[in-house]
């Protein structure tokens, strides 16, 4: 016998800022921030790029095929 129970998720949430870098821990890390409106396209693309290997990774999973980025 199998049982198949479908549960619904809730989205990664998205910050509203990047933390600068050695800036953790201190006592007002809103003033170690930059907000996300204020990185190039670039940055941010990086920035999810790296964050998506690294959910990857610690899951234990290999990302799927990607289809070619349209230029």
């Amino acid at each position: 016998m199998k049982i198949e129970i479908e549960v619904k998720i809730k989205d990664f949430r998205v910050p509203n800022f990047v933390v600068r870098e050695g800036t953790e821990g201190e006592e007002n890390e809103s003033a170690g921030s930059i907000p996300l409106s204020d990185l190039s396209p670039n940055d941010l693309e990086t920035l999810c790029d790296t964050f998506r290997r690294d959910v990857f990774k610690k899951a234990g999973k290999s990302r799927p095929p990607q289809p070619a980025r349209g230029l």
